[in-house]
């Protein structure tokens, strides 16, 4: 089952209300880096997103799910719970910020392995279009956790630092990323 309510206008921005089984893909496909690509989630729950020329906002409940087919008609809810928040705003034409913040707590996934039972997250990224054909990023995030079995927080980070740059005859990118084993663990 799968309901939304797509493009409406409210106070000066375009919302999209979603509830139902339905899926999103994680922010690192933001910085538009091909190699840092994330599978997309699939959940059971809901989702507000609201957008403006220079601003968009993003907020996801629900528990995940696994499809039990190719079609994704027999989802089949596990027992991990997810909450995430996300902010960017254009500051300038060169320049964009987002923010970011994420629970997610695991009890029962069924037949998938975890090592995470509880994740909290924290962070904010800074994207730079140095001209029109190259991009700088620089994330940092805060993550504390807690393994399974274990009654002990952590404290980690997470980071990406990385450029961009298109010409005629292709592109070239670089980037470095440190990931906390308490990194969205879903």
């Amino acid at each position: 089952a799968y309901v939304a309510w797509r493009d409406a206008k409210l106070r000066g921005a375009t919302w999209t209300f979603e509830a139902g089984d339905f899926y999103f893909t994680p922010g690192l496909a933001d910085y538009r880096f091909t190699n840092l690509s994330t599978p997309a989630v699939t959940l059971a729950g809901g989702t507000v997103s609201a957008r403006t020329d220079r601003s968009t906002f993003n907020v996801v409940a629900g528990r995940t799910t696994a499809w039990r087919n190719i079609f994704g008609s027999d989802p089949d809810t596990l027992q991990q719970h997810l909450g995430l928040a996300r902010a960017s705003h254009q500051v300038a034409d060169w320049l964009a910020v987002n923010v970011r913040a994420s629970s997610i707590r695991t009890r029962n996934v069924k037949e998938f392995p975890f090592t995470i039972a509880a994740s909290d997250q924290a962070g904010g990224a800074v994207r730079a279009a140095i001209g029109p054909s190259f991009h700088v990023v620089a994330d940092g995030g805060y993550v504390n956790y807690r393994r399974v079995g274990s009654d002990e927080r952590l404290h980690d980070f997470s980071s990406t630092v990385g450029a961009s740059l298109l010409h005629s005859r292709g592109w070239v990118q670089g980037n470095v990323s440190r990931f906390s084993p308490g990194e969205f663990p879903l």
